[in-house]
């Protein structure tokens, strides 16, 4: 038994085991285990919570294989949340088993973004001068047992070119925004958020970037660090609360799955979680912000005689419930042929920080997603999760290097015709 034991059993107990999650959970489909299935690891937490069971290694690691793609939430016809289920047990498990040093640091870094800044631009600087090729041919960081920042270096994309800003006059002026940038949409994301500021600058609208956001808390949530992920909450509510916006847009799917559910974080402060109620009205995603200004015809856009691939991650499909969005605003590029990503039911793998602390089930998974594509290939893969996306990405480079992977913005961005 544990605090909130109780509600955990309470939820639990909605799941009446019909085994109908099983055939769209990523892994169980991986490894045929049931314990690797949502019923199966709703049983390990019921039996966690209600004492039946003791934290072993094998119990930990299942329920740590989950990538919380919330499929299972979807195809549930009782309505079992197992999210926040999971959030409990995995913030329960975390104190009496704490993570190791790798994780803990990069749950502390991401939180700083300054630092997460600062590193990526290292690394881009050492990429630059041909260090960093040099670093990884040494094996340097497989040597010291660092895997996990062996990965993350490979993820940092190319230095981006400082956004082209247009002035937005009072002539034509239709609002002001504020882009959600969280901790890594700056730097992973560069070419998406300059490819929004630029657009929303043709459509009329300024837009603000505070530098006091911080992390949208999803990585520390999902990796049962909930204090963690509350303050970051305190941190974002207390700094977009104050400013005077139409909207608040996010790039990433992920972000505003985590923005979108603030007001069920565990509040201590009444007025707190009223501030964050009140504030989650004004997020809105980019690309479905955008599609609305567009349907004034305010910007002309050059046709694009491309075939034009969809994913849609998991946080779209099974927490915003806004898939429509991305196809809705690519049909304003005339000529353009867009088709959903095959397989895009199933989670590609990226999973926030699964794709570096379970890197092997991470890449599995993308084979198999990407598998169907690689029959037929499409001129470009669009995707609204910066974490997919590069690493879906990956995958693309080393069978067709010529075919790019996009936020939808970027590519609706490149079509502006320049008066």
């Amino acid at each position: 038994m544990f605090p909130g034991s109780e509600q955990l059993r309470r939820e639990a107990d909605k799941c009446v085991k019909c085994g109908l999650c099983a055939p769209h959970c990523p892994t169980y489909l991986l490894e045929a285990n049931e314990n690797e299935s949502p019923r199966g690891r709703i049983a390990l937490m019921q039996g966690l919570a209600s004492g039946q069971l003791s934290a072993t290694p094998a119990l930990h690691a299942h329920l740590q294989h989950c990538l919380t793609c919330r499929a299972c939430e979807r195809a549930c016809p009782a309505g079992v949340r197992f999210a926040p289920m999971l959030d409990k047990t995995r913030d329960v498990l975390r104190r009496s088993h704490p993570p190791g040093w790798q994780e803990r640091f990069g749950l502390w870094w991401v939180a700083h973004r300054r630092l997460w800044g600062g590193f990526t631009h290292l690394i881009q600087l050492l990429r630059a001068i041909g260090l960093l090729n040099i670093l990884q041919q040494s094996r340097i960081f497989y040597r010291l047992g660092l895997t996990s920042l062996q990965r993350l270096v490979d993820l940092v994309p190319p230095r981006q070119p400082n956004p082209r800003v247009i002035n937005v006059t009072s002539a034509h002026r239709q609002g002001r925004v504020a882009l959600f940038t969280g901790c890594m949409g700056q730097v992973l994301d560069s070419a998406g958020v300059a490819a929004a500021r630029r657009l929303l600058n043709r459509l009329g609208y300024e837009v603000v970037i505070p530098s006091a956001q911080t992390c949208c808390g999803a990585l520390h949530q999902h990796n049962g660090d909930t204090a963690t992920a509350l303050q970051l909450a305190k941190q974002n509510v207390a700094c977009f609360e104050q400013l005077q916006v139409d909207a608040i847009l996010y790039l990433a799917s992920g972000c505003g799955a985590q923005l979108s559910e603030y007001a069920s974080l565990p509040w201590e402060d009444g007025h707190l979680q009223t501030q964050a109620e009140t504030l989650i009205q004004k997020f809105n995603d980019a690309t479905s912000f955008i599609n609305t200004a567009l349907t004034q015809p305010k910007i002309k856009l050059r046709p694009l005689n491309a075939r034009v691939a969809v994913h849609e991650s998991c946080t779209q499909r099974n927490v915003l419930h806004n898939t429509t969005n991305t196809y809705a605003l690519l049909q304003h590029i005339a000529e353009i042929t867009l088709t959903p990503l095959p397989s895009n039911a199933q989670c590609c793998g990226a999973a926030g920080s699964y794709l570096l602390t379970q890197a092997a089930r991470a890449n599995a998974l993308r084979e198999k997603k990407i598998a169907p594509w690689l029959q037929d290939p499409t001129d470009f893969i669009v995707s609204n999760n910066a974490g997919c996306r590069i690493h879906l990405a990956e995958a693309v480079k080393a069978n067709s290097p010529d075919v790019e992977v996009l936020h939808p913005l970027e590519l609706l961005e490149r079509q502006l015709e320049i008066d």
